[in-house]
Order: C-alpha cells, then sequence, then structure tokens
C-alpha cells in the first residue's frame, strides 16, 4: 500500500493522537503519553520549523496550544502527502534532545 502513517519510532513520544476529518488533521503533540503533558513549546518549535525551513503552513490550536493544526491544500497529491509525513517526522527526529524551557508560543 502506498499510505504510510507517521512511524512511531520516529518521534520518540511526542505524538499523542493524531484526529480529524477529511484532510483536516489535529496532531496532539504530548511530552508523556501516560501523563499526557501538553508539548507546547515543542509544538510551536514545529509549526516554525516547517514553515521556515519547507514553506509549509500549519497552525497551533487546542486548550494548552499543543495541537498542530494541518490544513492542506484541496489538489494535495499523494507524492505531497508523503513528502509532508517524511518533514515531520524529519523535523521530530532533528527536536530529539532540544532544550524548549525558554521557547515562547508561536501564534498563528
Amino acid at each position: 500500500s502506498s499510505r504510510r502513517p507517521i512511524s512511531e519510532g520516529s518521534h520518540g513520544s511526542l505524538i499523542g493522537d493524531i484526529r480529524g476529518a477529511g484532510m483536516f488533521i489535529g496532531v496532539d503533540l504530548v511530552r508523556d503519553r501516560e501523563t499526557r503533558e501538553a508539548a507546547t513549546a515543542e509544538t510551536s518549535v514545529l509549526c516554525t520549523r516547517l514553515l521556515r525551513r519547507h514553506q509549509i503552513l500549519t497552525t497551533i490550536d487546542g486548550p494548552h496550544n499543543n495541537v498542530l493544526v494541518i490544513k492542506p491544500p484541496l489538489a494535495m497529491s499523494a507524492t505531497d502527502a508523503r513528502r509532508f509525513v517524511g518533514l515531520i517526522e524529519q523535523e521530530l527526529r532533528e527536536m530529539q534532545g532540544l532544550d524548549f524551557r525558554n521557547v515562547s508560543h508561536t501564534p498563528t
């Protein structure tokens, strides 16, 4: 199958849940899957990195500002979707071990 979900090992434990309807998707980022501690700073960094490095627009939502909202264009191809998933995995891998204590919220 050409469908490839975001692989669990590629991002440590940051992704707590992925949910949505159609092409409107929310990726819930958490520091700990058991306590569900919101990864607010990490979400801000990921949103900023996707924009600055890859020109990919996402927004941040949720009561704790830890849900990365993905609203792809209607004309998104399967190739574009695979590239997008790969870039999220790449950024999450590269973010492992960063210090997020002084990161402020990215308004979107």
